[in-house]
């Protein structure tokens, strides 16, 4: 093998080591930790994962999707890390009603800490605000019901995805349509971006667990009062081009629950 072949099969080596290091929960759980220490020196220096991507349309596209609801409709961060998702919610698009987990503590000692020290305190009187450790399988959120009407996946897919564990995807998105959301509430939402799949992959995904459970549902003479329905208007990014193709590094797909027979519901005009 030439030199040259040898260095571009160890930088391939690395990448996908590096890679697959996204879906173990102590890479974050060292991210996190350092971006701790970082916190303490310098509270600036927090960041939303994929924010350059995104902001600000999915947190516009969210408010404008919510409507007149926007304070009332309790919203799930799946994955929220150090929680600045939330702060955005909340600060700029006037979410009050917000819920975060993640697996890593740090993660969650630093959104803990951001609230006290980096929210505004006439926001901080006005949002109920939950942050929990916790694991995808075990999470329920803790509302009156079990359910919240909005859950938000920016990256958490993507991660359980790297570590290779289909099982844990699949029971996943079963707990965020299913269990999280309610399946019988008109319009509750799931919404995912991802910096991994297309959205034709992610719609695949999605609903292959939709009908395996529906299936399930129906054989034991039961299933869902509402429909999961794919939304045609979702934020759209900007694109890059490269050997003459065209595409963007993310992309967010949503879908909600709709009564049979409903004439779909567009959400906003994306951003």
């Amino acid at each position: 093998m030439s030199a040259a072949s040898q260095l571009q099969a160890s930088a391939s080596t690395k990448e996908a080591t590096r890679v697959c290091e996204l879906g173990d929960v102590q890479y974050w759980e060292a991210f996190y930790a350092n971006e701790l220490e970082q916190f303490e020196e310098n509270p600036e220096v927090l960041e939303d994962w994929f924010q350059r991507w995104t902001r600000p349309h999915l947190g516009r596209w969210l408010q404008q999707t919510a409507g007149c609801d926007v304070e009332r409709l309790r919203l799930l961060d799946v994955g929220c890390g150090n929680g600045e998702f939330l702060r955005e919610l909340a600060h700029k698009y006037g979410f009050r009603r917000l819920y975060g987990f993640d697996a890593s503590i740090y993660g969650v000692r630093v959104a803990k800490r951001s609230f006290v020290q980096l929210w505004d305190e006439s926001v901080r009187k006005e949002v109920q605000l939950d942050l929990q450790v916790s694991d995808v399988l075990t999470y329920s959120p803790p509302t009156s019901d079990g359910h919240v009407e909005i859950v938000h996946d920016k990256g958490t897919l993507d991660a359980i995805l790297l570590s290779g564990d289909m099982a844990k995807v699949h029971a996943y998105i079963g707990r965020c349509i299913f269990e999280w959301l309610n399946p019988i509430k008109n319009k509750s939402m799931l919404v995912i971006t991802s910096c991994n799949c297309t959205a034709a992959e992610l719609e695949h995904l999605v609903m292959s667990v939709f009908n395996s459970h529906w299936r399930d549902a129906s054989d034991q003479g039961g299933s869902p009062g509402c429909v999961l329905r794919c939304l045609e208007e979702v934020p759209r990014y900007r694109e890059l081009q490269y050997g003459g193709q065209r595409g963007s590094a993310v992309v967010t797909s949503a879908w909600t629950w709709q009564s049979p027979g409903d004439i779909i519901i567009k959400s906003p005009t994306s951003v």
